[in-house]
């Protein structure tokens, strides 16, 4: 099982995100939890302040169970954290996660991640997943969900695969639909790579570590760079060392190269420096800093 989580934890966790979750509620996981599933029209709010809001819909599609023709759903308080319903547009299309309570329905969660607006690529790669026969299938649906049109749909999915348990079984296709997703994110924006919170630690995969060996040195922006070298310091020693060598790291610029075994420091022995190339296999470390007294002579 591989240590390495290639990862850009470190600046997507400073930077907003649309689909910022949990594991417990992306798309595969309220796939797999939701009693009801429906695409449903709202046909009408009402606020009410401080004691919360009531929505109607209309249902318009059943993917899973049957919420009825037309159902209500209603929470107390005002917009915040913990409010599914804060926000719904009558007249718009969403998809629901439901769970039912006695003979009431209610979100599945407490929050926005439960009532989506609705959108073609969203209604579909919902409705694959509440159809997938096994693990493994719906493991590679998420894989194949990484080229989706839609942005929400693309980073829920690299969210769902890094941390699903049946991440390791997918097949030789899906793991060339990981990598191209990779590449297209590092190729991007940064914007576009931060969507790629995380990719997987499950999948060991040799080509997906020469490409994180290659952006940790070749990356233009630097931050990314700096997340990338912290995915790397978590793989083991040998590993790091295979995929600098397959990528061929030994023939970039040398002052390159030094930042990266510095970065790597706990981790560089004989091998990862042979593959790096550093010449006098040595990596300094940080000049601690000092005090100095502007009177004294």
């Amino acid at each position: 099982m591989t240590q390495l989580r290639f990862a850009l934890v470190a600046i997507a966790l400073a930077a907003p995100r649309v689909a910022t979750q949990t594991a417990a509620s992306t798309l595969a996981a309220l796939a797999e939890r939701a009693e009801i599933v429906v695409v449903a029209r709202v046909l009408h709010v009402d606020e009410r302040g401080e004691a919360g809001r009531r929505v109607a819909f209309a249902t318009l599609e059943r993917l899973r169970g049957d919420a009825g023709e037309r159902f209500a759903l209603a929470e107390p308080g005002a917009t915040g954290c913990g409010r599914a319903l804060a926000g719904l547009a009558p007249g718009a299309g969403y998809l629901l996660f439901l769970r039912r309570d006695g003979e009431r329905v209610l979100p599945l969660v407490l929050d926005a991640r439960a009532i989506l607006r609705l959108e073609p690529a969203l209604r579909t790669h919902v409705a694959a997943l509440l159809g997938a026969a096994d693990d493994r299938q719906r493991c590679e649906l998420l894989a194949a969900a990484l080229d989706s049109p839609s942005a929400r749909v693309r980073s829920d999915a690299i969210e769902a695969l890094s941390r699903h348990r049946g991440a390791a079984s997918i097949g030789a296709t899906a793991r060339r639909l990981v990598a191209v997703a990779f590449d297209a994110a590092l190729a991007g924006s940064s914007t576009d790579a931060l969507a790629f919170a995380t990719l997987t630690e499950r999948l060991d995969t040799p080509e997906l570590d020469a490409r994180l060996a290659t952006a940790a040195l070749d990356l233009p922006h630097q931050g990314l760079r700096a997340a990338l070298r912290a995915s790397l310091a978590r793989c083991s020693t040998e590993r790091i060392a295979r995929a600098c060598r397959d990528a061929g790291l030994a023939s970039r610029p040398l002052a390159r190269r030094r930042e990266l075994g510095a970065a790597l420091r706990d981790s560089l022995t004989g091998d990862l420096r042979a593959a790096l190339a550093l010449d006098d296999h040595r990596v300094p470390a940080p000049t601690p800093f000092r005090a100095v007294d502007p009177f004294r002579r």
